[in-house]
């Protein structure tokens, strides 16, 4: 069973902000994304 890909613009926990998928690889996904709670850092 394969989980979806995040798309661009999800909101996480209403605190992360997707904004790109890094890489994938047999463990999971990394993806690049804002964290709206701390001065928008990646």
């Amino acid at each position: 069973m394969t989980a979806a890909e995040l798309p661009t613009g999800t909101l996480i926990k209403n605190r992360y902000l997707i904004d790109k998928l890094l890489g994938e690889g047999g463990f999971g996904r990394t993806y690049l994304a804002h964290d709206k709670d701390r001065f928008e850092e990646k």
